[in-house]
């Protein structure tokens, strides 16, 4: 067989194997994953939360999504917040909650990103001055949770 044709074969196998992987989740490793979830890992959190929201390498579950989303945002996960406070903004996913909204999406604000700082002023426009206050007294309010401490 001419290398030539060896070679094209070769590519073909690596396109698929490649393939392959792109759809079981880019190789993600769901139980390590899950694993470092469970572990309190904010950042393993929000990936497992965005896996099982879009049903990469995951089963599509958004209820799940949303409650390791959530577990995230709540130990500060800026990524995990905005999420959240674009789910409430938005009511598909969950009932719309603009104090809600505004609450997760100005603590994700507070880190200075210009396309939430938009999101937050997009949501207040839609607020009355007690919905303000409030979202206001919740973001001053609000204390990240620690991970728990892993005991071995």
């Amino acid at each position: 067989m001419p290398m030539k044709r060896i070679r094209s074969r070769v590519v073909v196998l690596a396109a698929v194997m490649l393939a392959s992987l792109v759809w079981q989740g880019c190789g993600l490793n769901l139980k390590a994953l899950r694993k470092a979830a469970e572990r309190g890992d904010a950042k393993a959190q929000h990936d497992l939360g965005a896996a099982y929201y879009y049903g990469d390498g995951t089963p599509l579950d958004v209820t799940e999504g949303l409650r390791w989303l959530r577990k995230a945002a709540e130990q500060g996960d800026v990524d995990a917040q905005c999420w959240l406070g674009w789910a409430y903004f938005q009511g598909r996913v969950v009932p719309q909650d603009l104090v809600e909204a505004y609450t997760w999406v100005n603590h994700a604000s507070s880190e200075g990103n210009q396309r939430r700082a938009q999101l937050s002023a997009e949501i207040v426009k839609r607020m009355t001055p007690e919905q303000i206050a409030e979202g206001q007294r919740r973001v001053a309010e609000f204390v990240p949770k620690k991970a728990p401490v892993a005991v071995r």
